[in-house]
């Protein structure tokens, strides 16, 4: 009875997992991709794919996963999975998703040839899930350095999406920044950091 039990638990757990990352599809190297990310859209050149988000009143943002990540599953299995932050971020940003250990060959800002890994070793990216948000010009905005529950990590999209980034006031400090607009997320996420 009980080894019935377990398997049943067992089998309802990868069933829960099947259906929160029913939009995502994982890479036969390991990192997911969400229908709507930029990956199968592009070349990987970066400049072209900030110049296109610009255009469509956007800005760019890379994800860097690894295989294996239990973080990187989770950002989207519970961030992704929320229609309200996916949604928000869907519209502001296109987002492109890499390897930190990854051979797929992309072209920096700066027109550098490199893989995945070499680029990540270039944006100084040593552990996953790192978010880092770019301008047009390929300068680094903001980044938000691992797993953040969905309340930080929309933060820190609204943040950018709003030029608290440009603001002396809060001189890129997403603390300083929430503490004067977290009604602003709340409102966006439906719910608080504690919700």
């Amino acid at each position: 009875m009980r080894c019935k039990l377990a398997l049943a638990a067992l089998a309802f757990s990868v069933t829960l997992a099947a259906v929160a990352l029913a939009g995502a599809t994982m890479r036969e190297d390991g990192v997911h991709i969400e229908p709507w990310f930029k990956n199968p859209n592009s070349f990987l050149i970066l400049a072209e794919d900030a110049q296109e988000a610009k255009a469509a009143g956007k800005g760019l943002v890379v994800i860097w996963e690894q295989k294996g990540c239990d973080t990187c599953q989770r950002l989207h299995e519970v961030n992704f999975a929320d229609a309200k932050l996916a949604g928000y971020i869907k519209d502001r940003f296109d987002v492109l998703v890499m390897n930190l250990y990854g051979e797929v060959e992309v072209t920096d800002f700066d027109g550098a040839k490199l893989a995945e890994k070499e680029l990540a070793a270039k944006h100084r990216v040593n552990f996953t899930p790192t978010t880092i948000f770019f301008d047009a010009k390929g300068e680094e905005q903001f980044r938000l350095p691992g797993y953040m529950a969905p309340f930080a990590y929309l933060s820190g999209y609204v943040f950018v999406a709003e030029k608290g980034t440009d603001n002396p006031e809060f001189k890129g400090m997403l603390p300083r920044w929430l503490k004067v607009n977290a009604d602003k997320v709340r409102t966006i996420l439906g719910r608080g950091p504690e919700g």
